[in-house]
């Protein structure tokens, strides 16, 4: 007999199968006990293969890591109530980082709500879905089968918003049998405009790249692009290495430690700063936070634009010139370069970073906790790759370098990972 329905756990695991989510992140107990079980007995389903955690913060902080470091989203799973309690650090974390999580919460049956159960954790008691919804912004509460369809639609467009999602499952809902075939939907995809590609070529150009283009930008074609028309490249704080930091044509990062070349590429003071920024997967804020628009022109092209446009962008030999002139004066700069100290019988975070920096391989993932070791980590180690390193920017919650690194190995697992903390 054909199989024609399974459960709301099992359909949950395979659509996030579906969306390239290879490992998830729990701390097993009885309100989520129909995923548990699913997770370990899925027979011939395709699901993500399940990671136990000690504690629900490092669940949330291991899902951190695998999603900055696989460029897709984190699931991080746990019961209600203390469960959920614990995760919601992790999700601030995410949500001021711009990190996609999914962060699933079981509860107790909906018949029993509100007559004084065990870790009620409905509206009636510890209301998770308000806390979750208060703290990163999106919460659904699936309290029936059918009401996965639009769960399961809401959880993609979050990834392809790099937006964090909170879903509570009652336990029983977990159990309930559900149609196995969910229609396919078109998330994010806008045709590229190509009129706006005719840009007037200026020398002092710089191509922006912001965390919301690393999963269409490769790294590759982005270095053929720059050597070719010669246009400098500044980066946010997650897109680091998307032009490896050696390379002449990379000026930095803004952001925690802006790197000194790309500040005066902002300054508007300054006679050697950019008077045309091609900005792509860049928050606004971060725009208006370094970028005077009645001074500098500014375009936006969208990341699914962004291929279109290294085809299309072609600067004459005659600006290709000038630019280098530019290009070296910027560098004539620098960055802050790590040297050797003279501590006796001691080791600076200086001397360890230049030592990594000589002996790792470039690929080399660094996962950085908070504290001074975030600082010196942030400044002195190099970005040879996307994803390479990774650390909070905007909260540095302690604990996240350690069980990061853990989500980092586990989404690249032939790379090295190492944690400083």
């Amino acid at each position: 007999m054909k199989k024609e329905y399974s459960s709301v756990a099992e359909v949950l695991l395979v659509e996030l199968s579906k969306m390239g989510i290879e490992y998830v992140f729990l701390v097993p107990g009885a309100q989520i006990s129909p995923l548990v079980f699913k997770l370990y007995n899925e027979g011939l389903l395709k699901i993500p293969k399940p990671i136990i955690a000690n504690h629900e913060l490092a669940a949330g902080f291991m899902a951190l890591g695998y999603a900055r470091a696989s460029g897709n989203m984190g699931v991080a799973i746990s019961i209600g109530g203390p469960g959920a309690a614990y995760m919601i650090g992790a999700g601030i974390t995410a949500k001021t980082d711009d990190v996609p999580i999914l962060f699933i919460t079981g509860n107790i049956p909906p018949q029993n709500f509100g007559v004084g159960e065990f870790q009620d954790a409905s509206a009636y008691g510890t209301n998770d879905s308000l806390i979750f919804k208060e703290s990163i912004g999106t919460s659904m509460v699936c309290n029936q089968a059918e009401d996965l369809k639009n769960i399961i639609t809401e959880i993609k467009k979050c990834n392809e918003k790099l937006k964090s999602i909170h879903v509570q499952i009652p336990v029983s809902v977990q159990k309930e049998f559900f149609p196995l075939k969910i229609k396919k939907s078109a998330i994010g995809y806008k045709k590229p405009n190509l009129s706006k590609f005719h840009i007037v070529h200026k020398i002092r150009t710089i191509l922006l790249v912001g965390q919301r283009a690393l999963n269409t930008i490769e790294p590759s074609v982005l270095k053929k692009f720059v050597e070719k028309n010669l246009i400098g490249v500044v980066t946010d704080m997650k897109s680091r290495g998307v032009l490896s930091e050696s390379e002449n044509a990379s000026l930095g990062y803004i952001g925690f430690n802006n790197d000194l070349r790309a500040l005066k590429v902002f300054d508007c003071r300054s006679p050697i700063a950019a008077e045309q920024i091609i900005s792509v997967g860049i928050s606004k804020d971060l725009i208006n936070l370094y970028l005077n628009a009645e001074v500098v022109e500014i375009i936006k092209i969208e990341p699914c634009e962004i291929n279109s446009f290294f085809e299309t962008y072609t600067s004459s030999q005659d600006i290709i010139d000038q630019r280098k002139y530019w290009l070296n004066e910027l560098n004539k700069l620098g960055g802050l370069k790590a040297s050797r100290t003279n501590f006796k019988n001691k080791v600076s975070y200086v001397d360890l970073i230049r030592t990594l920096n000589d002996v790792m391989p470039k690929s080399t993932i660094y996962c950085l906790d908070s504290g001074q070791i975030r600082r010196a980590g942030s400044i002195f180690l190099t970005s040879y790759l996307p994803r390479t390193l990774l650390h909070s920017d905007t909260l540095s919650p302690m604990g996240l370098g350690i069980c990061s690194s853990i989500g980092a190995q586990l989404a690249k697992p032939d790379r090295h990972v190492v944690c400083l903390f």
